[in-house]
């Protein structure tokens, strides 16, 4: 039980480490507000997609490669 604890505590506060930086970092640039150039978010979000579709089909090919032999 103490083992599958220890992990766990530490994501939780590492996620909570992260979080509190982040908000720190959003403080201090609220002033100073820069836009990304219009296109970028669909272009990361279309790469994303991608990645994850071609990650499903390589390993569909695999299963099935493995269930013909």
């Amino acid at each position: 039980m103490l083992s599958r604890l220890n992990p766990t505590v530490l994501t939780i506060v590492l996620l909570l480490m992260t979080a509190a930086t982040a908000l720190a970092q959003e403080e201090a640039t609220s002033e100073a507000v820069e836009t990304a150039p219009p296109g970028i978010s669909m272009l990361l979000l279309l790469s994303g997609l991608g990645a994850v579709l071609l990650v499903g089909y390589v390993m569909s090919r695999r299963e099935a490669s493995s269930n013909e032999s």
